[in-house]
């Protein structure tokens, strides 16, 4: 999948400089660009010189990863932003606190997560968890409750 940083916004309410973008080709110098790895959910077609592109990273689902959690919805204030341990399952991550994957705390989308590093273990054999030995009070994560009012159409 194609991305690349916003280097020139101009005059575009819809682009922003430095924010990081899904490019989908559209002839040799223009893009669709999209929030998300979409291209049905494009916000627009723009010039290639608009966007610097980021290398390609590939994630495999065998591998650990150390990130960074840059992002949560407002529901999720109860996990912290900082370093968690990933394993890849598609577009989302199940992510830890410790590299031995007992401390679960959720699944993410990948787009919450940055600075991914691969992380290696010593040849130790991965273990497997009880249903006992798993702390259900850390991975439930309580959402904040939401107001809502009645709509008025009269």
């Amino acid at each position: 999948m194609l991305q690349g940083v916003c280097v020139k916004a101009d005059s575009s309410e819809l682009l922003k400089n430095g924010e990081r973008y899904y490019l989908f080709p559209n002839g040799p110098e223009h893009y669709y660009v999209s929030n998300f790895p979409n291209k049905g959910a494009h916000r627009g077609c723009y010039h290639a010189e608009r966007f610097e592109i980021v290398a390609n990273e590939e994630l495999h689902k065998e591998k650990l990863y150390k990130a960074q959690l840059v992002y949560r919805e407002q529901g999720y204030k109860g996990v912290k932003l900082g370093e968690y341990f990933l394993k890849i399952k598609g577009t989302h991550a199940n992510f830890y606190k410790d590299p031995e994957l007992s401390r679960l705390r959720g699944c993410f989308p990948l787009d919450w997560f940055s600075n991914f590093e691969e992380v290696t273990l010593d040849n130790s054999p991965d273990k497997v968890l009880s249903i006992e030995e798993v702390d259900f009070e850390e991975i439930y994560v309580e959402p904040e409750p939401t107001e809502y009012e009645q709509l008025s159409l009269f």
